[in-house]
């Protein structure tokens, strides 16, 4: 048994010994959607509280925008704090392929810092793999995770 195994081994002994012993799966299936059921309804409840309060600090945000931008500053440093106005950008591709032409097209002085790439799409890697033996598309690689779900009967 090499280092790996022993220390997994000897992480399992540690979860296990921290599993309440007698409680059968019915029971905490029971009490987990016990505590989902009250964590919705507080979550839900404490939103309703809060909600007056994020209302008049967006009243707030939104008078000290309005002074600003009549008053032509920027912000307004106090003692107590700063009020401050920031521009955020949020681009979108509005034809892939226009944007894509352009990347490829324009490499060396922008393109590699503008070509962004997410995951792939997980049933597309699942539809490759079947396709070619298993293999993963080239410069894909995958993490597994394995999780309990509980869903109600």
């Amino acid at each position: 048994m090499n280092s790996l195994d022993t220390w997994i081994d000897e992480q399992h002994r540690d979860i296990m010994r921290n599993v309440p012993k007698g409680p059968n799966p019915h029971d905490l299936i029971v009490e987990h959607f016990k505590l989902e059921d009250w964590l919705e309804a507080e979550s839900k409840r404490f939103a309703e509280h809060i909600k007056p309060v994020k209302a008049r600090m967006e009243a707030i945000k939104q008078t000290l925008l309005a002074m600003a931008i009549e008053q032509k500053v920027d912000g307004f440093p106090t003692e107590a704090g700063t009020a401050y106005k920031s521009t955020i950008m949020n681009p979108s591709i509005e034809s892939r392929e226009t944007y894509l032409d352009f990347v490829l097209d324009n490499w060396e002085a922008c393109g590699n810092e503008m070509l962004q790439l997410r995951a792939p799409n997980v049933d597309s890697v699942r539809n490759y793999m079947q396709d070619h033996d298993g293999d993963l598309p080239p410069g894909v690689k995958t993490a597994n995770l394995v999780r309990m779900n509980i869903r109600r009967s």
